[in-house]
């Protein structure tokens, strides 16, 4: 009879513990060894005492309730939530209190392994969800909280459950209850064994549930996490470079479940005078708001130990925790950089704000734990870049973790992305004007642009002798690097947005100062994107990258961080506002990434990533100088028995990617309007926008036409060129089958000089050069749509007017400006402007007529005549072409 009663018990918890869940996903059969890792020790249930009396004990089991018999046999472990874990299968079962429904918790996932590439990177974090266990009969429904609209009164609350939904991420069966304390059971796997992040469909997999498992699982009073590793497949493998058999992935991600911090924080509005991170929702309490919106600053809280002191220690620190994986020779540098955000809370009364813990190796908790900030290193094939991400509270833009991770090969670069950047781009079908693709494939890779310019450096450097490969120097330069890297990447937790308008606040002639970087960096905020600062040739080196903090990174922390007395946030707002107007004040310039990433709507040549100092005319003639003394020295320092000619090859890149970089800023110049964030009244303010004067944006054409475009631009010796080998050893995705293997002369060049002509002649910086001749102040110098194309037509056709004979490289240069002369006039990008097809016409007919004199005139060489003949027969052929006019396109206008 006993045999008998647990074999029918058994099956019915396995019954249970199978039940397919409402939404239709069964999770059946997860296994799992799960690590018992919670710090508190779990409760134990008591074994059962034995006795002869075997009809009590009949009877006792029979009087099991389901709740008691689902979780019988199975480990506890209790914390905020409390779960029952089989050791026989690896299931999970989560006790759920009615006190703890339709109560908001925070759940984080953090990608803690990944696949290496498309970015499934180990140590990415995904933003957190307000959630909320909501019973319905029979069932449990996980719903995310809508943050985005809110209001006070109860009335207006209601209205709005009406008009805006919550969303219901899943839901599963209740697979017991408790009758006397209305507990609810549910199983754990059926809920977060599931694709919430959408790896599969984005990635062309399935998930596989029967080889999906949990992999930790701890309990803490205030929050629980545990891991899920989630197995993909598919039937039709995608490309991918790491995986051994790509029809099947692996991910893992580490879940947190917590409370909302209840610290007595008070949000803080942010301003767009101060660059912040902000929590946007939009308030429907006050009816006379014409606005609505209202924009939280995301940041720790932080507060005195001892208010009354002028200099206090915080009551709690931000902590920093470097994760054991980081290499040890870097922790000091690492640490260094964190700690220099320290010099911007003392002058706020804040004494070491910040600190930085070493993880031990044999550390009892995850990296990816919320309450753990870390600094992580992480591989990936397809990335390499730093990424600074912070979990906030969506209801008040409070900071409570964050999770920083660094590309292995920051330090030094990497090669293979190097060369994929040189060859992808050899394609000079990626030329053929169609508004702004060349830059907007470019602008993809932002993030790796700054591994990019330090492979292209620390090659510079050690061409030119400055250091050896591994050597003291090249060691001190790297540390620097990470120093200054990890500290952007601090402030990003920190709550502070990019500042692209940081360089230009630095004088170009205290560049390499030293006295003067020290006290101020190399740009006014740690929070741009700056590049190596190397002398330019007879000028002694200075600082490589900043050593501190700037004047601007200052003057956000005190916006965001001075403690203020005041009851709400609306009580701080003249207080901040005294703070942000100080916009005008010397290093306090802000622009960030919507007034620099957005292509040629990003119209403010100031606001750029990667430049430097505040003359980048003058700062470009200086490194590109230093690349061709680079060029002149490559074959004596590679001329080493054994060594590939790659490395020939790739060091030769990096001069051209100079060479890119210079084009890339200049060129912004061109129908620039300088973009302020002053409000009306801030003392010393200008308009929210200024045109750039007409001298400055004919010095950028003048620097174009002499160091891109000129026929003496680039220089190639045969015997150089003829070294300069491709890669030909087969890596994951086989390119050698996919590049040029010899080196592309014409179409590198073009590729140098056609980004910056499709940027000038883009409709919206058009559009931008017909509405400049009423948007100059009385008394400045004017530049107008038509002084640019008399320029770049004379510019780039001025072997014509003087009956000279033309070389390869300006003749491809020539057929790429006429092809966009063409385009202008037969087949106008939305956009375009009427007077931008009247000028390209009238500087067809200019070159025509040119051609004509050149033909007649001088003796000239048999290409320059079949050049000059061709070009002639296509502008006659698109002039004598009926012309449509599709009237202008109002949708560039607003």
């Amino acid at each position: 009879m006993k045999s008998i009663l647990k074999i029918l018990l058994a099956i019915t918890v396995i019954i249970i513990l199978n039940a397919v869940p409402v939404t239709g996903v069964a999770a059946q059969n997860i296994t799992g060894n799960l690590q018992n890792e919670n710090v508190d020790e779990p409760a134990v249930a008591e074994e059962p005492v034995e006795d002869d009396n075997t009809e009590a004990v009949e009877e006792e089991e029979e009087e099991l309730s389901d709740f008691e018999a689902a979780i019988e046999d199975r480990e506890v472990i209790e914390g905020l939530f409390t779960f029952y874990r089989s050791e026989e299968d690896g299931s999970i079962l989560m006790k759920i209190m009615p006190d703890q429904l339709d109560i908001i918790y925070l759940v984080s996932p953090t990608l803690d392994s990944g696949s290496g590439e498309k970015g499934l990177w180990g140590a990415m974090m995904w933003n957190e969800k307000p959630i909320v266990f909501h019973k319905e009969p029979g069932m449990i429904q996980l719903i995310e909280i809508n943050t985005r609209f809110r209001a006070e009164d109860e009335r207006t609350i209601k209205l709005l459950e009406r008009m805006y939904s919550n969303s219901i991420i899943s839901s599963t069966a209740i697979t017991a209850e408790d009758e006397e304390s209305e507990a609810i059971l549910i199983d754990l796997g059926t809920v977060f064994i599931e694709d919430f992040m959408g790896f599969a469909g984005e990635l062309e997999y399935r998930l596989d549930y029967e080889n999906s498992k949990f992999t930790t699982l701890k309990a803490f009073p205030r929050n629980v996490n545990f891991g899920v590793e989630l197995a993909f497949t598919t039937d039709f493998a995608p490309a991918s470079l790491t995986l051994p058999d790509a029809r099947s992935m692996r991910v893992v991600l580490f879940y947190d479940i917590s409370e909302r911090p209840d610290t007595g924080y008070m949000p803080r509005y942010a301003d767009n005078r101060v660059g912040y991170f902000s929590t946007t929702f939009k308030d429907f309490t006050d009816d006379k708001d014409p606005e609505r919106f209202k924009r939280y600053a995301q940041r720790w809280h932080l507060e005195k130990k001892y208010p009354y002191e002028q200099l206090s220690p915080p009551k709690e620190p931000i902590v920093y925790w470097l994760e054991n994986t980081v290499p040890e020779q870097y922790r000091e540098a690492l640490t260094e950089g964190i700690l220099l955000w320290n010099l911007a809370y003392e002058e706020i009364g804040i004494k070491d704000a910040v600190v930085v813990k070493q993880m031990p190796d044999d550390a009892d908790w995850d990296p990816a734990d919320v309450r753990y900030s870390t600094i992580r290193w992480y591989s990936a094939i397809d990335a390499g870049f730093a990424i600074g991400p912070c979990r906030v509270d969506p209801f008040t833009g409070q900071i409570y973790d964050a999770d920083i991770g660094i590309s292995i090969d920051m330090p030094y670069g990497n090669f293979r992305s190097f060369l994929q950047y040189a060859g992808i781009l050899d394609d000079t079908s990626s030329f053929i004007p169609a508004g702004n693709r060349y830059d907007a494939f470019l602008e993809q890779r932002l993030n790796e642009i700054s591994m990019l310019s330090n492979f292209n450096a620390m090659n510079f450097l050690r061409v030119s002798g400055v250091f050896e490969p591994g050597g003291k120097i090249e060691e001190e330069y790297v540390n620097a690097y990470l120093k200054g890297l990890v500290c952007h990447e601090v402030g990003h937790t920190l709550g502070l947005r990019h500042n692209f308008k940081g360089s230009r606040q630095i004088p170009t002639s205290m560049l390499h100062d030293v006295a003067f970087t020290t006290e101020h960096g190399i740009t006014s905020s740690i929070m741009d994107y700056d590049v190596a600062n190397i002398a330019p040739p007879g000028v002694e080196q200075g600082e490589y990258f900043s050593s501190t903090i700037g004047g601007y990174d200052y003057w956000a922390i005190e916006y965001g961080y001075i403690i203020l007395d005041a009851e709400t946030p609306e009580d701080e707002l003249p207080a901040l506002g005294e703070i942000a107007s100080q916009g005008s004040v010397q290093f306090h310039a802000y622009g960030t990434d919507q007034d620099a990433h957005t292509g040629t709507w990003s119209m403010d040549p100031d606001c750029i990533a990667w430049d430097m100092g505040d003359d980048p005319f003058l700062y470009y003639v200086g490194a590109l100088a230093n690349m061709r003394e680079m060029w002149d020295k490559l074959e004596g320092y590679w001329d080493k028995p054994g060594t590939d000619y790659k490395w020939l090859r790739a060091s030769y890149m990096a001069g051209f990617f100079e060479y890119w970089m210079a084009g890339r800023t200049i060129k912004r110049f061109v129908g620039g309007i300088e973009h302020n964030r002053y409000r009306i009244g801030d003392p010393n303010s200008e308009p929210p926008y200024v045109p750039t004067p007409g001298d400055v944006q004919r010095r950028a054409l003048e620097f174009l036409d002499e160091h891109i475009w000129s026929e003496d631009a680039f220089d190639f010796d045969a015997e150089l060129i003829n070294k300069l080998g491709g890669q030909v050893e087969g890596d994951f995705d086989w390119s050698i089958f996919s590049q040029p293997h010899d080196f592309q002369v014409h179409a590198n060049v073009l590729r140098m000089q056609g980004h910056t002509l499709t940027w000038i002649y883009d409709p919206v910086v058009m559009a931008r050069l017909v509405d400049m001749r009423y948007k100059y102040p009385e008394g400045v110098e004017t530049f107008n749509i038509e002084d640019m194309f008399l320029f770049v037509r004379d510019a780039i056709w001025k072997e014509i007017d003087g009956g000279r004979n033309i070389n390869s490289f300006r003749r491809n240069l020539q057929r790429f400006h006429l092809n966009i002369l063409l385009k202008i006039v037969i087949d106008p990008a939305p956009g375009t402007p009427d007077d931008a097809r009247a000028l390209a016409r009238m500087d067809l007919m200019h070159i025509s007529d040119a051609i004509d004199s050149a033909l007649a005139g001088r003796p000239l060489d048999y290409m320059t005549r079949a050049h000059l003949s061709e070009v002639e027969a296509r502008i006659n052929a698109a002039l004598s072409a009926g012309l449509e006019y599709p009237g202008y396109n109002w949708a560039w206008t607003y």
